[in-house]
């Protein structure tokens, strides 16, 4: 291929995904919840704009699994990933 015809390309490319990039909306700082830090993440939750659970933590849960999902969800912007999936689904306040 012919140096220009990529140089075009790219630049083609480039540009697509920047306009496609700049439709997403910025959904602050984030973290990935863990069971250890729970206690810090209740105590300085205004710092934390969403958290993202690990859906598979949750699937077959126990009852005290599920009112812990209900808190984090009543807590904040959730954002629910499966780790065998590259799917995020994102669970609104």
């Amino acid at each position: 291929m012919r140096w220009w015809l990529r140089w075009w390309l790219r630049w083609w490319l480039w540009r697509r995904l920047r306009a496609m990039l700049s439709h997403l909306p910025s959904l602050g700082v984030g973290l990935g919840f863990r069971e250890p830090f729970k206690s810090d993440l209740f105590l300085n939750r205004q710092q934390v704009d969403f958290l993202e659970i690990v859906a598979e933590h949750y699937l077959d849960a126990s009852w005290q699994k599920q009112q812990e999902l209900e808190l984090l969800a009543a807590l904040t912007f959730a954002a629910a990933s499966w780790t065998s999936l590259t799917v995020v689904i994102c669970l609104s306040r």
